[in-house]
């Protein structure tokens, strides 16, 4: 089994929703693909959630289920963040991920366009002689005059260079777009923009504005809005307007189901089963279904949780079993209450489920009927008699599994 898994993400362009949809995301597919066709206009449209919500997920997913006329590319801007242009990144996967014919061509306008973008930011001969010009007195400027002239000469050549490539490029796009298979429209899913350096998902967003205003081209980003902002900040400046600087670029923003709180417990269990191709995750699984459908558990709250039942190893008794991963649960998923056990301990009751009243127990599986039990003990919470003495909690010599040895075990590892 591995330690750390990988994410139990669809196959790209294949997989889609699956039959049974179990994370409910299919009419939330259908809505994204209805918005698309709705204009031939450049558009964009972010799909906002915080970490560990399923947007990723939902647009791999997504490449395989949408049935739109188009060339659909899933790019992750978060894997290429580390190279310098996004621009010959993100066409990269373009031509990576289709066969369309007249990528070729879009490939040789990228090749004329690519290179003045650096020329146009880093024309030497125009930072020096313009930086001269805001510093430096009357005098100097007859000085220099005749370089300031060349420097602006030069860098009135470059932007007429690169404003004609940038129109070679659009060009190659639009025939991209209408070539003779077809297809009309080209989506670039861009994901994890928002966990990219700044100044490269900053660089991105003013490549797509620019460089793909072409009809038949849409964007769809995977972000966390909020995160993106303080991306925007970082590059501008802490009084930036990042929400008025994004409204620029983003005019359709759509949360998903799960990103509302809809993340059921069951919906999490089948996540966590799906981690692990062995089958050793299914035990696991049932300690997460015990938990309050009302409360939310995010995907990568079942990732950490999944390597931290890895590290902790302990050969304990079943019932002791149960008690420990129910506690590692908590920590992953609230980590505050399980600090500060005692003072959040209606809210720990909350979380797994548990009710009072003879029904409940009578109603109860039996270990979740025994956890629960030993849980209300050890949180010094009033427990039924005879459920009591059913799971011996009031017999002479009990031992909670819920001691400080268990407590340590969890606690020696931060999974992040």
């Amino acid at each position: 089994m591995s330690l750390v898994p990988k994410s139990a993400y669809p196959k790209l362009h294949k997989d889609g929703f699956g039959e049974n949809d179990v994370y409910g995301l299919a009419n939330d597919g259908k809505q994204l693909s209805t918005a698309l066709n709705q204009t031939k206009e450049p558009l964009v449209i972010a799909v906002d959630g915080p970490w560990g919500s399923g947007k990723s997920h939902f647009l791999r997913a997504w490449t395989g289920a949408h049935k739109m006329d188009a060339t659909v590319v899933y790019f992750d801007a978060f894997e290429r963040d580390f190279l310098d242009d996004p621009l010959v990144s993100l066409l990269h996967a373009v031509t990576q991920q289709t066969d369309a014919s007249g990528k070729h061509k879009l490939i040789s306008g990228l090749m004329k366009f690519a290179p003045l973008l650096g020329k146009a930011a880093l024309n030497m001969a125009t930072a020096g002689a313009m930086n001269h010009l805001s510093d430096i007195g009357d005098a100097a400027v007859q000085t220099i005059g005749d370089h300031a002239d060349k420097a602006m000469e030069a860098w009135w050549d470059v932007a007429k260079q690169r404003e004609a490539a940038l129109e070679q490029f659009r060009d190659a796009l639009r025939q991209f777009v209408n070539n003779e298979n077809g297809v009309k429209k080209l989506v670039l899913i861009v994901d994890e923009l928002d966990r990219c350096r700044p100044d490269y998902a900053v660089r991105l967003l003013e490549i797509m504005k620019h460089a793909f205003a072409v009809d038949g081209v849409h964007f769809v980003l995977g972000i966390n809005l909020d995160q993106l902002r303080h991306s925007v900040r970082a590059v501008y400046g802490a009084g930036f307007d990042a929400e008025k600087y994004l409204q620029r670029f983003i005019p359709l923003v759509m949360t998903l189901k799960a990103s509302q709180g809809e993340n059921t417990s069951h919906t999490a269990s089948h996540y966590l089963r799906g981690l692990d191709e062995q089958g050793d995750n299914a035990g696991i699984a049932i300690v997460v279904e015990w938990v309050s459908p009302t409360q939310q558990i995010t995907f990568r709250d079942m990732e950490r949780f999944h390597t931290l039942s890895q590290v902790v190893s302990a050969r304990l008794h079943i019932d002791q079993w149960y008690a420990q991963h129910a506690m590692m649960l908590l920590r992953i998923c609230r980590p505050l209450w399980f600090e500060d056990r005692m003072k959040y301990a209606d809210n720990i009751v909350g979380f797994f489920g548990i009710g009072g009243g003879s029904g409940f127990w009578l109603k109860a599986e039996s270990d979740y009927a025994h956890f629960a039990a030993q849980l209300l003990d050890a949180l010094g919470k009033e427990i039924p008699g005879e459920v009591s003495q059913r799971f011996g909690i009031s017999a002479p010599g009990y031992t909670s599994p819920f001691g400080p040895s268990m407590y340590e075990r969890i606690s020696a590892f931060n999974i992040r």
